[in-house]
């Protein structure tokens, strides 16, 4: 959605939104990688 924006010329509204997905993504990939972790390399199954 930021990178449409920004391509229609409306960079001040794709920074807006940008701000605010960025911390969620990098939350979400970094726990995802911690689960993975946890599920399959710490706690592998019987």
């Amino acid at each position: 959605m930021a990178g449409y924006l920004c391509i229609r010329g409306r960079k001040i509204l794709a920074h807006r939104i940008a701000r605010w997905t960025l911390p969620i993504w990098l939350y979400v990939s970094v726990t995802g990688v911690v689960v993975y972790w946890l599920l399959y390399h710490l706690y592998r199954p019987a």
